[in-house]
């Protein structure tokens, strides 16, 4: 059993240790950009007999993917600044020192480590070139290659769909045979093309198909009673979002776990523009890759059916969106929380409960563009149209919203749409196959006479302060020469 100096001796933590103060001090003061090894620092010292480790000295820290280099905790390890600048083609990797010199804006001495075998130093003159390995790594392709390439990825063009290199080779092998191409070559053959881009590790895209994050539409909160027009306006960038993050191995500036966790309290724009933010945790999972354009395609996986989907990640704004996301929130409502897991295999979303706080405030929000935009040239109730629209044959959410928003000629506010299919017995939602169909027990005029009746019971109770009465056929008919003759004047301002 050890005793109780042992003991302190492995739980007390680092400390500035004198001996090692000269040392630091002329590093600072040299301003030099490299990492280095404990020998390098405690040689002399462990000459004299001095028993020391850097670990014991609280000014020292590990560069995390060496076993060997050291850092200042004055200075910022700048290796993947470094790959970045180099894959996107910033910077060219000459003079080194100089550019991590610029760098050294904020107080920081930047500093690299020569332990990393992504990159290899290049002497020119006085001054050091720093290159990627695997940029000559491959061969250049013959005219002949290229030329097949090029007829192979046009025809590709009009597929518009995700293209693997493994994909790409296959083909290529099928219509010619006798032309071999590495895939470090037929990846760097594809970077220099203007009309694919590079969406994922091993994904190519057309350009012309990648996908973009909408202009988000402005919502406001409806007035709880009365008829006022006073809307608050709710902008879907500016509102503060339910984050909880759940990082699986906790985060420190040594250490960047490669699983990342949250959790989202889902709103009314989140469903209504299928998006959801990357917290700053976990930005660091980004792919990184030459020539990788904005947005990627990531791997997802919805937990609860076990379904693959696309993710399609904005890095400039940071945002997780795509059709396959769209489709899936389309089931949920306000206030659903979803639990969001990335790692290095992908996404992984899964539903964990509700908060029904968040749902009764959502409740309130209604899209502004619904108050300006023409009801229907056809003079048709949401209502009228679903039905028509189920008559044939069952739908899945998105695609009869589509439909609807095209038969009414605007774009419809989703939660309407929800709120009638849910809400109406003549729909029911088939949970085996996902899509909404109609139920053959209830007959259209019934849910058309119940949905009226409901509409204008809720409409009388809110105008008299929640003093419910039952309305006979005067009361209304003086209440909707009211209506008609408030409208009139707001938007043609005459009378009735």
């Amino acid at each position: 059993m050890p005793n109780a100096n042992q003991q302190f001796l492995f739980l007390q933590k680092p400390n500035i240790l004198p001996e090692l103060n000269a040392w630091v001090e002329n590093r600072l003061q040299s301003k030099e950009h490299f990492t280095f090894t404990e020998e390098d620092v405690l040689n002399p010292l462990w000459q004299q007999g001095v028993e020391i480790r850097l670990r014991e000295d609280c000014r020292f820290r590990r560069v995390r993917f060496s076993d060997s280099h050291w850092y200042l905790t004055q200075q910022t390890l700048s290796n993947e600044q470094l790959y970045e600048a180099l894959l996107d083609e910033i910077w060219n990797g000459n003079d080194l020192a100089g550019y991590l010199g610029q760098r050294n804006t904020s107080g920081a001495i930047h500093v690299y480590c020569p332990d990393d075998n992504r990159f290899r130093l290049i002497q020119i003159d006085d001054t050091l070139k720093l290159a990627l390995t695997e940029a000559n790594s491959f061969y250049e392709l013959t005219s002949e290659q290229r030329q097949y390439l090029k007829e192979l990825m046009t025809a590709f063009l009009s597929t518009s769909r995700l293209y693997s290199s493994a994909e790409i080779l296959a083909e290529l092998d099928k219509r010619y045979p006798k032309e071999s191409i590495e895939p470090v070559s037929l990846e760097a053959w594809l970077a220099t093309q203007l009309d694919w881009a590079r969406v994922g590790l091993d994904q190519w895209l057309p350009l012309k198909d990648l996908p973009k994050i909408g202009s988000s539409p402005r919502y406001a909160v409806k007035p709880i009673s009365g008829n006022t027009f006073d809307f608050q306006l709710v902008e879907p960038d500016n509102q503060p979002e339910t984050i909880i993050e759940e990082s699986i191995t906790p985060r420190t500036e040594d250490f960047l776990s490669d699983q990342i966790s949250w959790k989202v309290t889902l709103r009314t724009w989140h469903l209504n523009e299928g998006i959801l933010s990357v917290p700053l945790t976990a930005r660091h999972l980004y792919p990184r890759a030459r020539k990788l354009t904005s947005p990627v395609a990531l791997q997802g996986l919805w937990f609860d059916d076990g379904s693959n989907l696309i993710i399609w990640l904005d890095k400039t704004r940071h945002k997780l969106f795509g059709t396959d996301l769209q489709e899936k929130l389309d089931y949920l409502g306000a206030g659903v929380i979803l639990k969001v897991r990335w790692s290095q295999a992908g996404i992984t979303f899964n539903l964990v409960g509700e908060d029904d706080s968040v749902n009764k405030e959502e409740a309130r929000l209604i899209d502004l563009s619904a108050l300006t935009e023409v009801r229907s040239h056809q003079l048709e109730s949401y209502r009228a149209s679903l039905h028509k629209l189920l008559v044939n044959e069952p739908q899945s959410f998105h695609n009869l919203y589509e439909q609807l928003c095209a038969r009414q000629q605007h774009h419809v506010n989703k939660n309407t749409v929800r709120s009638l299919l849910s809400g109406l017995s003549e729909f029911e939602f088939d949970r085996v196959n996902k899509h909404w169909k109609l139920n053959p027990l209830v007959s259209e005029q019934t849910d058309a006479r119940i949905l009226r009746r409901t509409l204008l019971i809720n409409q009388i109770t809110s105008d008299a302060d929640n003093h419910i009465t039952s309305p006979n056929l005067s009361e209304v008919i003086s209440y909707n020469k009211q209506k008609l003759g408030t409208l009139w004047q707001r938007y043609l301002g005459g009378n009735l």
